[in-house]
Parts: structure tokens; C-alpha cells; sequence
């Protein structure tokens, strides 16, 4: 399991909602290695904008996080102080695009752990000290 603290907050972006809705086992993936229950889990106006442009409705999209990581998920606004950080992040570096910006942001703001499946978005926030999860990764057995 990912060093677990009372403290730890984790922001889903697309993908992860995404992933997780279509294949609930994903979900269970994630459980084993990190400690929902005692987790915050944060689901953003950006992601979930961007869920329900693909056919996923927002309350759909909170109950099923909720219900399949076991948690209360908690809803946030995506603000302008991120929106203005997003464009330092893209300027930055390039693998970090628009929206996708947003929700680093964000997760930077909120000192959250950014759970991703976006190669790109991964490696954009390594290289500027993002905290990351990949549950790609954990299929492999590399936790990091």
C-alpha cells in the first residue's frame, strides 16, 4: 500500500473516472494499494466536465466513485488561481496540456495525489514534482 497517512488526498483526472466506471475491478486495484477509507478523494469540476462530455453524468460519475472506492468522494471547483497556475504549468512543460493543466493544478492546491492514466500527464508531473499515482503501474507491480 502507498504510505498512508490520515492526510492523504488523491484527485481523479478523466481517465481514472473513466477507467474506473468501465471496469470496477480497476477500482478494487486501487483499494489494494491505497486506503480509500481513510483518504480524501477529490473529483474536480474539470474532470467531471470533461466525464460528462463523454456520456458519463456527473452524479452518476460521484455515486459510482463513491460506491466502488468505498469512500465519500468530495466535489471541487476547479478555480481561476488554478486556471492561472495550469497555464505556468504548461508553459512549464510541454506534455502538460490544457485541462489536463487544470487538474495538476488543482491537485497541487489541494496537496493532493494526481491518480492518472495519461503517459504524458505522468511523466509532465514527475519532471515538475507532482505527486502521481499510475494504476497502470500497479498492474505491473511497480508502485511508484
Amino acid at each position: 500500500m502507498v504510505g498512508i497517512t490520515a492526510e492523504n488526498k488523491f484527485v481523479l483526472d478523466t481517465c481514472a473516472i473513466i477507467n474506473i466506471l468501465e471496469n470496477r475491478s480497476i477500482a478494487d486495484l486501487i483499494k489494494c494499494h491505497i486506503d480509500c477509507e481513510n483518504s480524501r478523494v477529490y473529483l474536480n469540476s474539470v474532470s467531471l466536465d470533461e466525464a460528462s462530455r463523454k456520456g458519463y453524468g456527473k452524479k452518476y460519475v460521484i455515486s459510482k466513485i463513491s460506491e466502488y472506492l468505498d469512500t465519500l468522494v468530495i466535489v471541487k471547483d476547479v478555480t481561476e488561481e488554478n486556471h492561472v497556475n495550469a497555464q505556468r504549468l504548461e508553459k512549464n512543460c510541454h506534455l502538460i496540456h490544457h485541462g489536463d493543466s487544470a487538474i495538476a493544478a488543482f491537485s497541487v492546491d489541494n496537496k493532493s495525489t494526481l491518480v492518472t492514466y495519461d503517459k504524458d500527464l505522468l511523466k509532465g508531473c514527475h519532471i515538475l514534482g507532482i505527486p502521481t499515482f499510475s494504476p497502470n503501474r500497479m498492474i505491473g507491480g511497480i508502485t511508484a
